[in-house]
Order: C-alpha cells, then sequence, then structure tokens
C-alpha cells in the first residue's frame, strides 16, 4: 500500500474447501458447507477494521458466515492446517471470539449495571441449557441429495465470544438462529453511553481509526439490481440488504481500554455493540478468522486503507490529532477549514 501499510489478506494456510482469488483478497468454498476457515496474513492493529463483503450465496444450506478473532498464528508450525469449523472447533483450542452472522439480531447489548445475583444465576442456567442444545445440535444441509460431513455437528453453537469467565451474554436459540440472550430490558444498544464503542472514535461521517480516516459510507453495502427466476427486476436498497445476503458488508474492530480491548461488530455500517470487553489484545497478536460456512459461498475483503492524494493523506493526519470542534481554531483560511471538516 501506499501508506507503507501492507494490504490485507488472507492465509495461504486455510481450510481444505477454499480456493483464494485476486491476491489472497478473495475466499470462496468450492465444495460441501464447511472446511472452509480462513485466517487474515497479517494480524490486525489496534483500531484498524476488518471488512469483508459477501458476494457469492449458495442457498439450501443451513447457517452463514462466522466471523472474530484469533490468537492462533496461521503460520505456526504448531498449526499445520485449520481445523473443519471455526465454531466451536477454534474456539475451543483456545484464545479465538468467534460469532455467526444471522439474518437478524446480530446486536450485542451490554449489561446494565446493578444485577441482582438471582438475575445472574438464570442467566448463567440459560447459557448451560443453551450449550447442552448446542452440543447436542448438528448442521444439516437442506440441499437435496447432499449429507452433512463428518462431524457436521461444529454448526450447532452460534457465538463463542470468549475463553470461559469472559462472556457478556448468555446464548438462546430463536427461529433457528443463535442470538444473545438479554439478562434484563435495561440495557443500553449500540456503543453505549460515555462516548465508548465507535462513537468514541467518529469524526461526522468519518470513523477515525488507527490507519486513518474511514467514511461511513465504505462499511455499507452498494445497492444493486438483479434478475429474479420469475424474470422480474429487482433493486435491493442499502436498507434491504440482510446480513446474510450478496453485497452485505461486515467488519470488526477492536478498541483498546486499557489493558483490555472492546471487539466491536459492523453491519452494513451500524456497530452492534460490544461483543466482549475483555479481550487481551496485549498478549499476543489478533488475526481475523472468516468462515465461509452455510450459505456463504464467496467472501471478499474490502480494502478501505489507502493514500489517494498527499493532500487527503494530510486531511488524515490533522483530523486524527485535533478534535472536529478544534478544526474551527486553527489559523487557516476557511476553504481548508471546509475541506478538513468534509464540507468541501
Amino acid at each position: 500500500m501506499s501508506n507503507g501499510f501492507q494490504a490485507m489478506t488472507f492465509h495461504p494456510n486455510h481450510g481444505a474447501n477454499v480456493m483464494l482469488y485476486d491476491d489472497n483478497t478473495v475466499a470462496y468454498r468450492k465444495a460441501s458447507f464447511a472446511n472452509a476457515v480462513t485466517i487474515s496474513e497479517r494480524p490486525l492493529l489496534p483500531g484498524e477494521i476488518f471488512l469483508v463483503e459477501i458476494e457469492k450465496t449458495e442457498p439450501g444450506w443451513t447457517g452463514h458466515m462466522r466471523l472474530g478473532l484469533t490468537q492462533l498464528d496461521p503460520a505456526s508450525p504448531d498449526l499445520p492446517e485449520l481445523p473443519p469449523y471455526s465454531l466451536p472447533d477454534m474456539t475451543n483450542m483456545g484464545n479465538s471470539w468467534i460469532c455467526a452472522i444471522t439474518k437478524s439480531q446480530n446486536r450485542v447489548q451490554q449489561d446494565s449495571e446493578g444485577e441482582t445475583e438471582e438475575e445472574a444465576s438464570a442467566a448463567a442456567a440459560v447459557a448451560a441449557a443453551a450449550a447442552a442444545a448446542a452440543a447436542a445440535a448438528a448442521v444439516t444441509p437442506t440441499t437435496p441429495n447432499e449429507g452433512p460431513e463428518e462431524g457436521g455437528g461444529g454448526g450447532g453453537q452460534e457465538c463463542a465470544p470468549a475463553p470461559p469467565n469472559e462472556q457478556d451474554g448468555a446464548q438462546r436459540e430463536e427461529d433457528g438462529l443463535g442470538v444473545f440472550q438479554l439478562r434484563n430490558s435495561n440495557r443500553r444498544r449500540g456503543g453505549g453511553a460515555g462516548g465508548r464503542g465507535l462513537d468514541s472514535i467518529m469524526f461526522g461521517e468519518y470513523l477515525k481509526t488507527s490507519r486513518g480516516l474511514v467514511p461511513r459510507s465504505a462499511l455499507q453495502p452498494t445497492p444493486y439490481a438483479f434478475t429474479s427466476p420469475s424474470g422480474r427486476r429487482i433493486t435491493l436498497k442499502r436498507d434491504n440488504i440482510l446480513p446474510t445476503d450478496e453485497g452485505s458488508r461486515i467488519g470488526i474492530i477492536y478498541l483498546p481500554r486499557g489493558n483490555l480491548a472492546e471487539m466491536h461488530y459492523i453491519i452494513n455500517g451500524e456497530d452492534q455493540g460490544a461483543f466482549t470487553k475483555k479481550l487481551p489484545f496485549e498478549q499476543a497478536p489478533l488475526y481475523a478468522v472468516v468462515d465461509v460456512y452455510g450459505t456463504t459461498k464467496q467472501v471478499r475483503i474490502i480494502q478501505l486503507y489507502g493514500v489517494t492524494s498527499l493532500k487527503s493523506a494530510c486531511r488524515d493526519i490533522i483530523v486524527k490529532h485535533i478534535a472536529q470542534h478544534g478544526v474551527s481554531a486553527l489559523p487557516l483560511p476557511r476553504k481548508l477549514k471546509d475541506y478538513l471538516l468534509y464540507e468541501s
């Protein structure tokens, strides 16, 4: 990349059913529904967004793409091949935080303060019951004449946010989708209060990341048109694209908060809240994990970073170190101030 950073690509050590294209930025599952785990070539930097777009889907399977972070190094000789499933295989190996993307209800809602022991005990019981159900469940495709591979039970678990005692929520099954069990009705949505989450790095319609500014629009799907089997021409707008649809853009970022970090999913430009606030990012590098699972057939890494001009590079540096309200106080011509505020 022209800004001195290496482009994000997939590592050559990947699942047996994966084929990589376009300089290892596209992952395609050539067969079955599993054995399609991929890991990023390099670790994700703190405050850097890893973003993929679903380019192809394959109807007839249950389950969808899984995404998360891992401290397992794909280049390590101790990891000669990746397991068939990210969930629960990689999470059982330790230090992996992975969740399945669903058609709806992906938003994580944070715990509220003052939860009673009785409520916590009830939530723990729900979590234990959900874990037992997940362990007994098996992934079964609905495609005719196709059967699950041996060990196909890897699809029963929808989320594994952290090692033991670091899970922020319990799971339940609803309409076949794994979602977070809410412990009470007083949780806040999104990044929460006090400028936490992505709100803490917002600059107008841009996110100030560790590698430069990213427009929110780049995180959103691009509207597109297609022809239905009946021959009808259909245009999908941004609001009509579900998280598991073709064109959907799903990202992940972790934000340091002292010696731990909080990890967020960004689905089609919307922050889903803190998946965990106990990410030990200082212990080892964190790699992005994409499991091209189930109905998800092909994904592409969206390259968000790169200098398009010296002028835009200077703007990124200035606004990275100056608050938005401070730009107006700079001893600069109005035209330059408008440019710094993305108003020209």
